[in-house]
């Protein structure tokens, strides 16, 4: 397990952020469906039509918020694999030498 977290601690902070990035991404989806019904049950009723576009404007940029983060999540998530990546090729090299000696024939 020391192992693992010698390998992955110089990516503790992008983790981090990237899981907090996560978070407020889902937040602003879970605004979009909040915001519809607030449009379709208080709004609406009104019979006016600038509310409506207003409410809708709203909507439309808690969408882009949730493109936004998603991508910075993503980045976040695929500079943090490289430490696994890594973690990985490591274990290999040292599997690989407990059957395979340096300068050993093959003969």
């Amino acid at each position: 397990m020391k192992l693992i977290f010698r390998y992955l601690a110089r990516f503790k902070k992008t983790v981090v952020l990237a899981v907090f990035i996560k978070l407020l991404g889902t937040l602003a989806e879970l605004t979009i469906p909040y915001i519809f019904e607030h449009i379709v049950d208080h709004v609406v009723p009104l019979g006016k039509l600038p509310p409506v576009i207003l409410w809708g404007l709203a909507m439309f940029g808690a969408a882009l918020c949730c493109e936004g983060l998603a991508i910075f999540a993503f980045f976040g998530c695929k500079a943090a694999s490289k430490g696994t990546v890594r973690l990985t090729k490591f274990i290999a090299l040292k599997t690989k030498s407990l059957f395979i000696r340096k300068g050993e024939n093959n003969e």
